[in-house]
């Protein structure tokens, strides 16, 4: 049989008696010599090139005593490429590729989003806002001047994005310089070296001067910025996009106290120069910031989960009756989850009943929980509506 390509040859020399049909056996003409050069040169071309049936790609070790074999699949239906990344991962890093065989390390899939309510599911607060402040739960909605509403929106069904059922709009009828949304990462450990990638799907129109700011930054116990190693644009357009962007986190390691009082700021805004009054909006979701520097599929989260977590930093608490019987009530109150910090009582709407104007207050308050104490002169029912707005944000 003619050995017409590397895979023909034998591991035994004394196995390979011709190459391409010319004779090599012992006594061979030596005419055949050149022309059997020739064609075992042209077997090696086609081997560098992994064409005629060389499937196999075999890296032995030092003594070829054993090797490591790559080999493509039986039948292949297009020809890829692989690049592989400059260089290893981090530690438990896994390689993932950008879907056109570009290969790079990224977290393995799975809590991966460094994001909470990048889904906009969760409105703690309420689903419509116009005064500046967090809006839908871990979402500040920015007003430095201008008039702005930001809601909570619901895809129609068939239509969501990235499936995402929820989208957040902010709507601005007068703009003015840093109108926009702000988010802040609490846990700036989790990203302070490395390459870290941020990306968002959005739509809708643009500021006055035709695009919006992308700045991810580092706060440290305030509001100065050590460093803003993302500071971009984004141009809208009526088509819901995917935004991405990849950016070095290595300078945030070293810059002070990083604890949870410092965090990485996010922002989207109109740009500080952009001044103009025009009308504006904002549609925005499937939000996430991921180490390594491939964008991976939204990471989705159930709403339970998503609610357990953006009840680190804000909760509403439950309405319940109690009789003082002439004296102190004292109802206990635990938060689902322990909370970033000791929160503040921002309201307290609470009710009915034979209670003395001052008489009533909170106790024992940490991240935990608190107590919620009552005086009364009668035995009376004294209903407390709801302890409204513990909170514990950055």
């Amino acid at each position: 049989m003619s050995k017409d390509k590397l895979t023909d040859y034998d591991a035994t020399a004394s196995g390979n008696l011709d190459v391409g049909g010319v004779s090599v056996a012992e006594g061979m003409l030596p005419s055949g010599v050149n022309n059997a050069i020739r064609e075992q040169m042209s077997h090696l071309k086609d081997f560098a090139s992994g064409t005629t049936g060389i499937d196999v790609l075999s890296l032995a070790d030092d003594d070829a005593s054993h090797s490591i074999k790559l080999q493509a699949p039986s039948a292949v239906t297009a020809d890829t490429t692989f690049t592989l990344p400059d260089g290893d991962g981090a530690s438990g890093q896994t390689m993932i590729t950008d879907g056109a065989g570009t290969l790079s390390w990224a977290a393995p899939y799975g809590n991966r989003n460094l994001i909470i309510n990048g889904a906009m599911q969760v409105a703690q607060r309420g689903t419509s806002f116009t005064a500046s402040g967090f809006s839908l739960d871990r979402w500040y909605h920015q007003l430095s001047g201008g008039t702005s509403t930001t809601t909570q929106e619901t895809f129609a069904l068939g239509s969501e994005v990235a499936g995402c059922s929820k989208y957040l709009k902010q709507a601005t009828s007068t703009g003015n310089d840093y109108c926009g949304l702000v988010y802040k990462v609490e846990d700036v450990k989790s990203i302070h070296q490395g390459k870290a990638t941020f990306s968002f799907y959005a739509k809708g129109t643009n500021p006055a001067g035709g695009s919006y700011t992308v700045r991810i930054g580092r706060i440290n116990t305030g509001t100065t910025f050590f460093d803003t190693p993302l500071n971009s644009t984004v141009t809208l357009t009526s088509s819901w996009q995917r935004f991405v962007y990849t950016f070095d986190v290595a300078s945030f390691s070293g810059m002070g106290t990083i604890d949870n009082t410092s965090h990485v700021y996010i922002s989207i805004h109109q740009p500080a120069s952009d001044a103009g009054t025009a009308a504006w909006e904002l549609n925005l979701t499937g939000v996430q910031l991921e180490l390594g520097e491939q964008a991976t599929p939204f990471e989705h989260r159930s709403y339970a989960d998503e609610l357990a977590r953006c009840e680190r930093y804000y909760v509403q608490q439950y309405a319940q009756t109690q009789t003082p019987a002439g004296g102190y009530m004292i109802v206990p109150i635990y938060f689902p989850t322990t909370m970033r910090a000791t929160p503040t009582v921002s309201a307290v709407s609470a009710g009915s009943g034979n209670i003395a104007a001052g008489n009533q207050g909170i106790s024992g308050l940490n991240s935990k929980g608190a107590n919620f104490q009552v005086q009364s002169s009668a035995n009376s029912n004294y209903v407390i509506n709801r302890i409204d707005a513990y909170s514990a944000e950055l």
